[in-house]
Formats: C-alpha cells, structure tokens, sequence
C-alpha cells in the first residue's frame, strides 16, 4: 500500500512542477483548459456519488 501512495506522491510531484513555475491559473487560463479540468472533475464526482448510491442500495438489499 506504501508503493501505491508514494507512486501516486510522485506522479503528481512530476505534473506539478511545471505549473508551480508559471502558476497554476495562468497556465490553464492561458490555454483555455480550465473549462476541461472543471468538466472531469464534475464527471469524477458524479461516478462516485453514483457508486455510493449503487452501494448502498446492495448492502441495503442484503440487510432485508
């Protein structure tokens, strides 16, 4: 589990060093992808809000 965080820790080291140079805004203002990173997020949220509600219909389902 150790290797998965740090794994994780890295890949996120790697892509952010490019945006602390310039800032994060400028960057993806200047390239219009703000409007792109606020899509996937919403899309990300949605499938975990719709998992929870699968989920919780299962165990509810097993509990009767």
């Amino acid at each position: 589990m150790r290797k998965i965080y740090g794994l994780i820790t890295m890949c996120m080291m790697l892509l952010m060093a490019p945006l602390q140079a310039q800032g994060a805004e400028e960057v993806l203002r200047g390239n219009a992808k703000h409007n792109t990173v606020i899509a996937v997020l919403v899309i990300i949220f949605l499938g975990l809000m719709i998992y929870l509600i699968r989920l919780d219909r299962k165990i509810n389902k097993l509990d009767k």
